[in-house]
């Protein structure tokens, strides 16, 4: 499951994940950073209820790098008497059907509701569909990611957030957030919010850029923190702010240091990163976006005049 508000960039991380699959490249590891050709080529199946294939999916896709041959999008179905109609999950023949022609690695349903023929807030209703969904993940071997908005609500965890009866993130094995940046309105943030099968994974961070996503490395913010209100973070500041400034003045003392190097040291000496972020820009500790040989990168440095005194 795939959760975010509207206009989080939901849409542009599912096409990432398939333009990454079509070319056999690796997602982005424990660093942040995309691993470069780790297997074979595989396809993806993209249902899409929001974005048309001509003006959206496909000019994203290009500028990506997808290999278009991989990605397949399925609008609706024509059956034997050439009656046409329209998919939903009311009747699974018509996925199956693609899911035996293509073979795919991922199907898509973005987003999930909007192919519902049921009340999606009802267990009874809802348990049976994904129940058959998963039995069709099996059959076929395919991983479906399902991609839903969530509910602003300043109670729920991370994982009970998105629209709906919980049983959706019950019956997934995996459930990724997918929000703003609450100290950087630029970047989007993945983090786990649940994960059955194994540990969970980094948070990831990506910039979206001239209409294309650049993965931008790793933040240090967990789920339930980066849907929290900015009250709450507040309260729940580890350390206060000169605390951080004096951690910032020490740790870049003897020169500019990269982001995700300087928030993993804060983190461990207890300093949240949004405590670090506030910091950071009480001392006027520069920026840098930096190229390198893994793509690009944010360095951090005093301003000059400071140093660790």
């Amino acid at each position: 499951m795939l959760d975010g508000y509207e206009g989080a960039g939901k849409t542009f991380a599912a096409l990432a994940i398939a333009t990454h699959l079509s070319r056999g490249w690796g997602l982005p590891d424990a660093s942040g950073r995309p691993s470069g050709a780790t297997g074979e080529p595989r396809a993806t199946i993209y249902v899409a209820a929001e974005d048309g294939v001509g003006d959206t999916l496909r000019p994203r896709l290009e500028r990506a790098g997808a290999d278009l041959e991989r990605i397949f999008v399925l609008e609706g179905y024509r059956d034997r008497s050439g009656a046409e109609g329209y998919f939903t999950l009311a009747d699974l023949r018509v996925l199956a059907g693609a899911l035996d022609a293509v073979k795919p690695a991922l199907l898509v349903l973005d987003p999930v509701f909007a192919f519902l023929d049921a009340d999606g807030h009802k267990t009874k209703e809802v348990r049976p569909i994904l129940t058959r969904l998963a039995g069709l993940a099996a059959e076929y071997g395919t991983t479906m990611l399902l991609i839903r908005h969530m509910r602003k609500s300043a109670t729920d965890r991370a994982s009970h957030r998105g629209v709906g009866s919980v049983d959706f993130s019950a019956a997934c094995r995996s459930v990724v957030v997918l929000a703003e940046d609450p100290e950087d309105e630029r970047r989007r943030v993945l983090a786990h919010a649940k994960s059955n099968l194994a540990p969970r994974g980094p948070s990831l961070t990506f910039l979206i850029n001239e209409g294309q996503l650049e993965w931008a490395g790793l933040a240090g913010l967990s789920a339930d923190e980066l849907l929290e209100s900015r009250e709450q973070r507040e309260r729940r500041q580890p350390l206060v702010r000169g605390e951080a400034e004096r951690f910032l003045r020490e740790f870049l003392g003897d020169g500019p240091k990269a982001q995700q190097t300087v928030e993993c040291e804060a983190k461990g000496v207890g300093i949240s990163v949004s405590t670090l972020r506030r910091a950071k820009q009480e001392l006027g500790v520069r920026s840098r976006r930096v190229r390198g040989d893994d793509g690009y990168s944010w360095v951090w440095s005093l301003p000059e005049g400071r140093d660790d005194a």
